[in-house]
């Protein structure tokens, strides 16, 4: 039987400076692909594949929150840093806030390109972040991308 990670153990974190981390504020989901770059040529030798740099470009939903905590990251957060052009680090890991991932762990770096404010009839409130990825992500635990 398998033991499954539950999603509350695996929060999105982001850190303006990398030491300090605030949770996303009432996570609803979060999508974070990792793609390496690739191109194939088709020769009388077969095919040959070129790879290139891993990209990571992250989206993340969350409910908007009237009264926030200082350790929580918000709709507001996302929008100063988008309008701000700032570089963020961003983590993933199992298990969560306060620990070193043991089972896994993904830090990157980027810029909050893409935030959304969602407004449905008879839904709560929720804002969406898109992040783009810079460099190569660390899967070390404790260890920050160059």
């Amino acid at each position: 039987m398998p033991n499954p990670v539950q999603s509350t153990l695996s929060p999105f974190e982001v850190s303006a400076d990398g030491v300090t981390w605030k949770q996303v504020v009432c996570t609803k989901s979060y999508t974070l692909p990792l793609q390496m770059q690739s191109t194939t040529e088709y020769t009388q030798c077969g095919p040959i594949i070129g790879t290139g740099p891993v990209s990571h470009d992250p989206t993340v939903q969350a409910i908007c929150e009237i009264y926030p905590t200082a350790s929580q990251y918000t709709y507001k957060n996302a929008l100063a840093d988008e309008a701000a052009t700032n570089t963020i680090y961003y983590r993933v890991q199992y298990p969560g806030t306060g620990s070193i991932g043991y089972a896994y762990y993904i830090c990157g770096k980027a810029y909050v390109t893409d935030v959304q404010l969602i407004n449905q009839t008879n839904s709560v409130v929720n804002f969406s972040f898109q992040l783009k990825g810079q460099g190569v992500p660390s899967l070390t635990p404790g260890v920050l991308p160059t």
